[in-house]
């Protein structure tokens, strides 16, 4: 997480872990009491039928690019009790579907952007295997392992860079 944030998003966090320490908090960033009832009010609009979309609030305290969807994916299971295959779905065709992409994309269909990721695990056996990437197509590219790897490592370089 953290190796691949530029300088920027770093300071932000540092910014606001140093307001809230300011506040009086013990340190902790989450405010579990909130949180709990949070995640009961999103567990009973699940129940009630209310559509939830995978999206993660990019530059809020301690979420990622990229890494912090497979944590969203997670919570949608384990704690709001959707099923993996509703979880999935809420990441990739109601996301397109909300985003105004159905025809373009969320599925996997001929005519629409090829985009997806390849996994090394069936991810509706176990949620956490959507973290075991194999590989990826970008606008109809095949990205493996290798090169994943390689765009990561030069990711994290440039990180260190102050611009």
């Amino acid at each position: 997480g953290l190796h691949y944030l530029n300088y920027r998003m770093l300071e932000s966090f540092r910014r606001d872990l140093f307001v809230r320490s300011r506040g009086g908090s013990d340190g902790d960033t989450i405010n579990r009491p909130e949180w709990a009832k949070t995640l009961h009010y999103l567990r009973d609009m699940h129940t009630a039928g209310v559509r939830m979309l995978v999206g993660t609030d990019l530059g809020a305290l301690w979420v990622f690019p990229g890494s912090s969807v497979h944590d969203e994916l997670g919570m949608f299971v384990h704690d709001l009790g959707f099923t993996a295959k509703l979880a999935l779905e809420s990441a990739t065709r109601e996301a397109a579907a909300f985003a105004g992409e159905r025809g373009n994309a969320g599925t996997i269909e001929p005519g629409k952007r090829a985009d997806c990721v390849l996994l090394r695990a069936d991810p509706l056996a176990a949620i956490e295997n959507t973290k075991k990437i194999d590989a990826v197509v970008v606008r109809g590219r095949l990205l493996e392992r290798s090169d994943l790897d390689t765009l990561l490592a030069g990711v994290r370089v440039r990180a260190r860079e102050k611009r």
